[in-house]
């Protein structure tokens, strides 16, 4: 399980007025995302790796394939201060733009910057 309040936030992979997708670092140095619900019930907390973020960054996978790719069962949901634990497929439908591939996504909403270091990693 993620220890939420343990993370390193890296940046943001897709941000509109706030966090869609968040890049963060675990103290043992693997990474997690964060992804905002539709719902706006707040923001899941998964595992990711390298090698899975650039096939999202090269538009090769969404973001519902990445979370669905994650080695967790159950996720951390946080809304605002409050966490719940939630099997990882009761909330696969809620992910902000879960359906999109990184090339469909608004420049104006990614972070190019952060892709390009991933990918030529």
């Amino acid at each position: 399980m993620i220890e939420i309040n343990q993370l390193q936030k890296v940046g943001d992979i897709l941000n509109s007025e706030g966090t869609i997708l968040g890049l963060f670092k675990q103290k043992s140095g693997n990474l997690c995302l964060s992804s905002y619900l539709k719902d706006g019930s707040g923001e899941i907390y998964y595992s990711t790796d390298k090698e899975t973020l650039k096939k999202y960054f090269n538009s090769e996978m969404t973001i519902k394939q990445v979370y669905l790719e994650s080695e967790d069962f159950l996720v951390s949901r946080k809304f605002r201060k409050e966490t719940e634990t939630f099997i990882k497929e009761d909330l696969t439908d809620l992910l902000q733009c879960g359906d999109n591939l990184f090339s469909e996504i608004s420049n104006s909403m990614r972070n190019d910057k952060l892709a390009r270091e991933f990918i030529g990693s």
